[in-house]
């Protein structure tokens, strides 16, 4: 296996040939649950987001439409990052 080193950190390679994708339907928010703040994202991410919410926004519950009524589908966190929105401490999805 070929490591490479980021500052103090070591990494495998395959973290640069594989595309990471979140599957909700497998994870169920698992990593916006069990850290500080939503799944990170990118403008391009939020953007999509927002197009697809005439679709999906009556599967989401009364407090999700809320939250993305009053702070959007994502926010940025205490370290400056772009993450999605949670309700309850949950994804809006979940």
């Amino acid at each position: 296996m070929d490591i490479i080193q980021v500052g103090d950190v070591l990494l495998s390679i395959d973290c640069f040939r594989e595309r990471f994708a979140c599957d909700l339907g497998v994870c169920r928010g698992a990593c916006c649950v069990e850290g500080n703040a939503g799944a990170p994202v990118t403008l391009e991410e939020i953007m999509a987001i927002e197009d697809a919410l005439p679709e999906i926004e009556g599967d989401l519950s009364e407090e999700a439409r809320r939250v993305i009524a009053t702070q959007g589908v994502a926010y940025s966190d205490p370290e400056g990052d772009l993450v999605t929105s949670l309700v309850g401490g949950m994804p809006l999805c979940h």
